[in-house]
């Protein structure tokens, strides 16, 4: 039964061939020296199911994908063979998704309760998750070690430290995080999890054992939910913005890798390059030469205007302001994607070059 939740249904990632970019909805790795089995989000069709209490999501492949996916796990293949070992990991678009072996008819020996199932004649590949028939694991389950789910009943939990940016269509799969130090995260194994929601009026399914879910087709830019996960006596949270990529071309991080110099147009690597301009979904932008933990130099909002390439930033704040919180830049994308920006004010630790005029910046 396909699984709905506040009326939408939702069974099929639209993507066009055509298009350029198809960003990565699953990996398969695990394998030394060899490129990881990858499909993307215009390569299979999604359905979130839940039969019964168990949660489960079936993604059946394109021809292409299958044929790929098909040659690389045959038998005997090093692929096959790590899978079958139960040493390849599964990645999905937000967060790691269980650990688990790719057979082509059943799974064994995977994380407590949970079942990757990959089907090479019918091309589908099924994620299935605690409750229910699954194939039962060799061994008993059992937490991490080291870990135990009173570690996590006080403490700060999160999803991530900034709203998080999803497109209609996306797969998701989250987890949450004891954070203990800046660079000290425990995640919050599945076992240690009571349950999965949505904030009302989210355009979303979630399957509430599972917290496997998926954006719905239709949904609007700028829409924000929330996702919501109960551990122990904690409520994590984590909010997400909907994002139409085509009408957010800035968006993302960038690092600066040319100047041009005024007048001769010529280019050179900068002395100072500035390493992170980070450009948010809700208007909010950063600039950071050079990055330390949470450290930027100055940030704010900005408005860009794609027609003329005008882009108005308002500093608010940072360690490093420039003189002037109010930047009038031109900004252009060339064919190759990258974005040229007239030179941005770097404050009093990053001077800019008087003969320099532009900024070439590439994603990062």
């Amino acid at each position: 039964m396909l699984f709905k939740s506040i009326g939408l249904s939702f069974a099929l990632l639209v993507c066009s061939v055509a298009e350029a970019a198809c960003p990565a909805l699953l990996e398969a790795s695990g394998v030394e020296g060899k490129e990881p089995l990858t499909l993307g989000r215009c390569e299979v069709q999604v359905e979130v199911q839940s039969p019964g209490a168990r949660g489960q999501v079936l993604l059946k492949l394109n021809e292409a994908a299958a044929q790929r996916w098909r040659e690389d796990l045959k038998a005997g293949t090093p692929r096959w063979s790590a899978m079958l070992g139960a040493r390849a990991n599964v990645r999905g678009f937000i967060v790691m998704v269980p650990q688990g072996v790719l057979l082509e008819s059943h799974s064994a020996r995977l994380l407590p309760g949970a079942a990757w199932l990959w089907d090479a004649r019918a091309a589908t590949l099924l994620l299935v998750m605690p409750g229910g028939n699954a194939p039962a694991p060799a061994e008993a389950p059992a937490l991490p070690p080291g870990v135990d789910c009173a570690l996590f009943n006080t403490g700060r939990l999160l999803f991530w430290f900034d709203d998080r940016d999803v497109q209609a269509g996306e797969l998701l799969a989250s987890q949450p995080a004891l954070v203990r130090a800046p660079h000290d995260f425990v995640v919050v194994p599945a076992a240690c999890i009571g349950g999965w929601r949505l904030s009302p009026g989210a355009p979303a399914a979630m399957d509430a054992v599972s917290g496997i879910g998926m954006v719905a087709q239709d949904a609007k830019d700028g829409t924000t939910f929330t996702l919501i996960a109960q551990v122990g006596a904690q409520t994590v949270q984590g909010k997400m913005r909907v994002v139409d990529p085509v009408k957010h071309p800035l968006r993302g991080l960038w690092r600066q890798t040319r100047e041009i110099a005024c007048g001769t147009g010529a280019q050179r690597v900068p002395p100072q390059p500035l390493h992170e301009l980070r450009f948010r979904s809700n208007g909010d932008f950063s600039a950071t030469w050079t990055p330390f933990e949470r450290y930027i130099d100055y940030e704010g909002s900005f408005i860009y205007d794609p027609a003329s390439g005008a882009l108005n930033l308002a500093v608010t704040g940072g360690n490093n302001l420039p003189v002037d919180r109010k930047i009038v830049a031109r900004t252009r994308l060339d064919a190759d994607g990258r974005l040229i920006v007239s030179v941005l004010p770097g404050g009093s630790r990053n001077p800019t070059d008087a003969g320099v005029c532009e900024m070439i910046f590439v994603r990062r």
